[in-house]
């Protein structure tokens, strides 16, 4: 008997080769601008539940710092190249011009992010900085969770449809990425970040882009 993965959510983890040096200059930049307060932060506010978040503004890869920019030709190649492993090989389409919006994160104990997507986007991605020191007692400590997005799943539950093996499950996806490790999924895709518990900050950076037309 053959099964197959009718429909499936593609996504990606990347890890950055020797991360340190631009991390360690990502996370200098990303403090500089933290401490000037609300000139650098989102103040326009998002639908999304936050707390203990430091979250900037939008226009991340608009900065001129050299870290950033690096980070920038690194995060859009690899969501190009993702592109264009999951197109058909028969489209011609050009998807080369990749719009954005990109951001940082610095979350301090018990921050969390609660569920959301990003509906004005294709793809997301998120490349992690410092992954903080969480606190062993918790395990999905600062853990990305996707959650399945076939909501008919839930339609009828008994014995023969519960416990299935992945890809078929429905229960949630946990990740918990390491420093220069990058993550991309569609931007329809729900998710959240766990409450992260420990006692050193964790730095990310989100993007959500599009291709223009």
């Amino acid at each position: 008997m053959e099964v197959n993965s009718l429909f499936a959510v593609p996504v990606a983890r990347c890890q950055k080769e020797k991360p340190t040096e631009l991390n360690d200059a990502l996370y200098s930049y990303f403090k500089s601008i933290q401490e000037q307060g609300d000139k650098y932060r989102n103040v326009i506010g998002t639908p999304t539940i936050q707390r203990n978040i430091f979250e900037s503004e939008m226009n991340l890869f608009s900065h001129k710092n050299e870290a950033v920019q690096e980070l920038r030709q690194y995060m859009l190649g690899s969501i190009y190249q993702f592109i264009k492993n999951i197109k058909r090989s028969d489209d011609r389409s050009d998807y080369r011009q990749i719009m954005n919006h990109t951001w940082f994160h610095i979350t301090r104990d018990r921050g969390y992010i609660g569920p959301h997507n990003h509906p004005m986007a294709a793809w997301s991605a998120v490349y992690y900085v410092r992954t903080g020191n969480p606190d062993p007692r918790y395990n999905d400590s600062g853990a990305i969770r996707f959650f399945n997005p076939n909501q008919a799943l839930s339609m009828y539950r008994d014995p023969s449809n519960s416990n299935l093996v992945q890809p078929y499950s429905s229960g949630l996806r946990t990740l918990q990425p390491k420093e220069g490790e990058l993550v991309i999924f569609p931007s329809y895709l729900s998710h959240e970040v766990a409450p992260y518990y420990g006692d050193s900050e964790r730095v990310c950076v989100a993007t959500n882009c599009w291709v223009q037309n």
